[in-house]
């Protein structure tokens, strides 16, 4: 549920995986700013914490121009 609450509406998640506390999440969203957003979302939980963006990548040829990303952090649950 945690993660749940912090997932924006033009975004979702494709894998989720845990190794003891730490966490990876990668998915697609229509706009780097629902990356952004879902990053600054799972700070502000106070939830997660060490959340960086391992990649984030966009191909200008395609219509619509999804984003593909993968988010790293840490649970404090």
């Amino acid at each position: 549920d945690a993660v749940a609450d912090t997932i924006p509406r033009d975004l979702w998640l494709t894998v989720i995986e845990e190794k003891q506390n730490q966490l990876r999440f990668a998915g697609s969203a229509f706009s780097p700013t629902a990356v952004a957003d879902f990053m600054a979302n799972l700070r502000r939980s106070g939830k997660f914490k060490d959340v960086d963006l391992i990649v984030s990548r966009q191909d200008p040829t395609k219509t619509p121009r999804i984003v593909t990303f993968e988010v790293s952090c840490v649970a404090e649950i």
